[in-house]
């Protein structure tokens, strides 16, 4: 290495940089408290009064001193530590104190004197505000618990499904962030690191977060691809998910492309505005179930008598595709089946919702079979028809009554046979509905749930209430005849129960028993009803998958959904960027001109 090489190495060390604007700031810092640069006279002062120049000078140098002092103990706090910086400001604080103890009895005499007691006094007070202020932003986050999110979007919290999913973990967790080149990748990166950040606060001792640069580390990176065949063929990056260690490990590529989806505006000649949704959570927490479970399970439901299908996707007809797009984004499997047939092999719960024929006693028969053996039921109907089910329904203790239930005063669009039913806050809310606290729930063509108390297989089991209406609501004993109105001698008033759990009854010598989730009844056919979901979002779709989710004993997958975030960017055309640039540009000049025309002619006058 020659001479100049040396040379231009030890300018690129952070250590020079540092040194040379110490330099700089300690020359600029003398030059404005003396009053004059290094080695030129400085502003005379009142003779007889004023310390002699060599006094100021020395109060100058100890100044400026004392106020590097700050800015390098701040820079040994960031680099080093804070331990390591106590001696520095401990230093840079006497020197302060001394020169204005010193030069408190000149401070009416020598301008260049207060000048320099006042920036010591401000320099030392901002110093200490800030010192307080982090100190006090340190403690709190390191003993303060969960930090707040006040963003709109509550973009720096986690849904409770993720949390839960990560205090629940029991192998250590690998994500590894791999990306390329480009401006729009940048940008994902750094919204992805973030998540991560935060699902590493979580479980720190769980979770590791890793980035990888191929470009940058292409050994690397084709190791890690040998390993996982499927990362090099991944275009525009992701996030690699490795669950446990070793050869047992299991690994999910989240692509970028399931992470962020673009929404193209209705008119995008017209249109300056386009959404950007991140919908990372969603993805990196479905892969992480997925890894957990192993195996997906099975939710089956049953079709051959009306049922609406699970495919149909589109909100505004009828379907439950909403609804298995959502158990598949938590790491289920949903399938349809004529109980006609045998349940399908591995299934652990089975859907029945909203049927427009009545189901035969054979068909039933085979549920009662499945839920004798340990399978689960979710049972979705109402009483417009019958549905063959009310019998067996009997046998767990619970039924179907007469009637419609109405609600005038929480009604959705002001249509009181569209009752909206709320969940109120408090603990004794059941596992099911707890998570959904503070939401609505809309209930079409609701029908009351009615316990069957004498039955001897009632003993058996436990009904719980879910779901119950408002105080305006009533059941309407003649839906038949218009519209609602009650009739004081023939409805029963309400709340009213639409949504009830059954379970094992536990022996009365257990002080904290286990409830087994068994049957799940929701007296609303429609209730998960891809028109429904569309018409009041994901609150119905949260109480039926986390329904389904007691019902296979899995309490970590009961949440709210994660959220969809929305970036707004600005698309200008080179037009309208010009207007945006100009005319600000226009009406700020407009107003400096006009408020000069304004002084000029008050002075005038």
């Amino acid at each position: 290495m020659g001479m100049g090489d040396r040379v231009f190495d030890l300018l690129g060390r952070e250590v020079a940089v540092v040194v040379a604007l110490v330099v700089v700031g300690a020359m600029a810092l003398y030059w404005f408290l003396r009053g004059a640069p290094l080695g030129q006279a400085a502003e005379a002062e009142r003779a007889g009064e004023a310390p002699p120049p060599r006094y100021r000078d020395l109060i100058a140098a100890a100044t400026t001193f004392g106020l590097l002092g700050i800015l390098l103990g701040a820079y040994v706090a960031v680099r080093f530590g804070v331990p390591q910086s106590i001696a520095v400001f401990a230093m840079a604080f006497g020197v302060l104190l001394l020169t204005l103890w010193s030069n408190r009895k000149y401070r009416h005499a020598s301008p260049s004197l207060r000048r320099m007691a006042r920036v010591t006094d401000a320099s030392m007070t901002g110093a200490l505000l800030a010192g307080v202020l982090i100190v006090g932003n340190v403690l709190a986050f390191t003993y303060g618990g969960r930090p707040i999110d006040l963003s709109l979007d509550r973009s720096y919290s986690l849904e409770s499904l993720t949390i839960n999913q990560l205090q629940d973990l029991d192998e250590p967790v690998t994500f590894t962030l791999f990306f390329g080149s480009g401006e729009r990748v940048f940008g994902q990166v750094d919204r992805i690191r973030q998540l991560l950040r935060l699902y590493q606060n979580e479980a720190p001792d769980r979770i590791t977060v890793d980035t990888l640069n191929p470009f940058d580390d292409p050994e690397r990176a084709r190791e890690l691809a040998e390993q996982v065949p499927g990362l090099a063929l991944t275009e525009g990056g992701g996030v690699l998910v490795t669950y446990g260690e070793g050869d047992e490990a299991r690994r999910i590529i989240v692509r970028n492309s399931d992470m962020f989806a673009a929404e193209v505006p209705n008119d995008p000649g017209s249109s300056v505005v386009a959404e950007t949704s991140f919908l990372g959570e969603a993805a990196l927490t479905t892969a992480l179930i997925r890894l957990k479970q192993g195996e997906q399970p099975i939710v089956a439901f049953t079709t051959g008598h009306g049922e609406p299908s699970i495919d149909a996707m589109d909100p505004r007809r009828p379907g439950l595709g909403q609804l298995r797009a959502r158990l598949e984004s938590i790491g289920m499997k949903a399938v349809s089946f004529n109980p006609a047939g045998q349940v399908p092999e591995g299934a652990t719960v089975v859907v029945v919702a909203a049927p427009e024929e009545t189901i035969g006693p054979d068909v039933v028969a085979r549920l009662r079979g499945f839920a004798d053996t340990g399978g689960r039921v979710l049972v979705m109907v109402g009483n417009a028809t019958p549905s063959g089910l009310e019998p067996w329904l009997d046998e767990w203790g619970v039924g179907i009554g007469p009637g419609r239930v109405v609600d005038p005063g929480l009604a959705f669009r002001g249509r009181a046979d569209l009752p909206l039913v709320p969940i109120e806050p408090g603990a004794q809310n059941p596992p099911i509905v707890a998570p959904i606290e503070g939401r609505m729930i809309l209930m079409p063509q609701a029908a009351p749930i009615e316990v069957k108390a004498g039955a001897d297989a009632v003993s058996a089991f436990l009904v719980t209430p879910l779901l119950r209406t408002g105080r305006t609501s009533f059941v309407e004993s003649t839906p038949e005849a218009g519209p609602p109105q009650r009739d004081a001698d023939e409805d029963r008033p309400g709340p009213v129960v639409v949504a009830a759990s059954v379970t094992d009854r536990p022996s009365p010598t257990e002080r904290s028993p286990e409830l087994t989730l068994r049957l799940v009844l929701i007296s609303s056919p429609t209730a998960a009803d891809n028109q429904t979901v569309a018409a009041v979002g994901v609150a119905n779709l949260d109480l039926i998958v986390n329904a389904i989710s007691g019902l296979q004993d899995r309490p970590d997958l009961v949440g709210l959904a994660p959220r969809t975030y929305v970036a707004r960017v600005l698309k200008a055309g080179p037009n309208l960027r010009a207007k945006l640039v100009l005319l600000p540009t226009l009406l700020a000049v407009s107003v400096l001109v006009g408020l000069g025309m304004a002084t000029y002619l008050a002075r005038r006058e």
